[in-house]
């Protein structure tokens, strides 16, 4: 049985995926497991063809804020994770575009969502 954090989680990354597909980005996959047990959370390809690896943070109350929890040691994992596929999957890989990591950060209040997207956090 899915905890609540897991709950919200999930909802969360459901969001993020509309709101990408609303900007006209083609979400390529979701909750990519990796080997060491890591995870990425949604892989995309942007308007103009880049490929983003985007991690997704969700809170909820309105005195905390998801960005909050962009934690240098999760910022590795996720450059971790994110060279880990394009080196296992480099077909993706347009050489003139190249990829990056976004993150989205959600904050729920009630039923409605706060929205905060970083492109290229590192």
């Amino acid at each position: 049985m899915a905890t609540m954090r897991q709950k919200v989680g999930d909802e969360g990354e459901i969001f993020a995926c509309n709101y990408l597909q609303q900007k006209k980005w083609k979400i390529l996959g979701r909750n990519i497991q990796l080997p060491w047990n890591d995870e990425i959370d949604i892989i995309a390809r942007d308007r103009s063809g880049v490929l983003v690896f985007i991690e997704v943070k969700t809170v909820t109350g309105i005195f905390l804020k998801a960005e909050d929890q962009m934690t240098n040691s999760k910022i590795k994992k996720c450059i971790r994770a994110a060279t880990w596929y394009v080196n296992y999957h480099n077909e993706l890989i347009d050489e003139k575009l190249g990829w990056r990591i976004d993150c989205v950060a959600l904050k729920k209040v009630g039923d409605m969502y706060e929205i905060n997207h970083y492109e290229q956090i590192v």
